[in-house]
C-alpha cells in the first residue's frame, strides 16, 4: 500500500523526476517504463529499510536496558 501510495504520489508531480527521459516515457507503456520501475524499486527500498530500523527500535524499546555486556563477568558466573 505504501509503495503504491508513493508511486502515485511521485507520478502525478507536475515537474518529471527524469527530465531528459520525457521523450521515452511518452513512447512506453507503464509496465515497461524504467523510469517507473526504478522509482518503484527505489521506494521499495526504502520503505524496507524503514520498516527494520522501526522494528530494531522498538525491540530495543521493549526488550530494556541490555545488562548482559555491562555485567558479562557476573551474568556467566551466575549462568545466566
Amino acid at each position: 500500500m505504501i509503495v503504491s501510495a508513493v508511486t502515485q504520489q511521485v507520478s502525478s508531480r507536475t515537474t518529471p523526476i527524469f527530465e531528459q527521459l520525457m521523450s521515452h516515457e511518452m513512447e512506453t507503456e507503464a509496465e515497461n517504463n524504467h523510469a517507473v520501475h526504478l522509482i518503484r524499486r527505489v521506494i521499495k527500498e526504502y520503505v524496507k529499510i524503514r520498516n527494520y530500523h522501526w522494528g530494531k527500535k522498538y525491540t530495543a524499546g521493549v526488550g530494556g536496558a541490555k545488562i548482559r555486556k555491562q555485567l558479562s563477568k557476573l551474568i556467566l558466573f551466575k549462568n545466566q
